[in-house]
């Protein structure tokens, strides 16, 4: 196999620009949604900023700006590599779910890069983040049922399209 580039540098960016004013103009539904997405993670996180850790303000904070990337990422053409950052994006805002759900996990989070036993026990208190939100925020009033479907569906699906090499 052989693989051959033939647009420059320069080229790919200006291609990738259009491509992304194309996808958001092309596809305005798809757009508004998004959109309404962004809302709601600028909406919540001013409303819980003053409440919450930093360390969960910036947890959040990366899942929003990941998902944002994810977003301007696939707008360009590159639709699977979307997948990685849409991964950690949700990885990101359930770390944050667990970490107010039970706040002790905040000091193993921010103590993660002390020595290797702290790193183990990070890892074994976020390894399953994302199933532990998604089976327990649907014990919250305010979540609709089906969100602990959607949130396994995705990110199972984002390892299946791209997440894992």
């Amino acid at each position: 196999m052989k693989i051959e580039i033939t647009q420059s540098f320069e080229r790919y960016f200006k291609l990738a620009e259009t491509s992304t004013q194309t996808a958001l103009a092309s596809h305005k539904d798809a757009s508004d949604i998004l959109k309404q997405i962004h809302d709601l993670y600028t909406t919540d996180l001013a409303a819980v900023s003053e409440v919450w850790k930093p360390s969960q303000g910036l947890l959040v904070l990366s899942s929003m700006l990941t998902w944002l990337s994810s977003i301007r990422v696939s707008t360009t053409g590159h639709q699977a590599s979307a997948f990685p950052l849409f991964r950690s994006s949700l990885e990101s805002a359930c770390y944050a779910y667990n970490i107010w759900e039970k706040p002790e996990l905040e000091q193993g989070w921010l103590d993660r890069h002390k020595d290797e036993a702290s790193r183990k026990k990070s890892r074994n208190a976020f390894t399953s983040a994302v199933k532990q939100t998604a089976k327990n925020i649907t014990d919250r009033d305010f979540v609709w049922a089906g969100t602990a479907e959607w949130i396994n569906t995705a990110y199972d699906q984002s390892i299946d399209f791209g997440a894992h090499p």
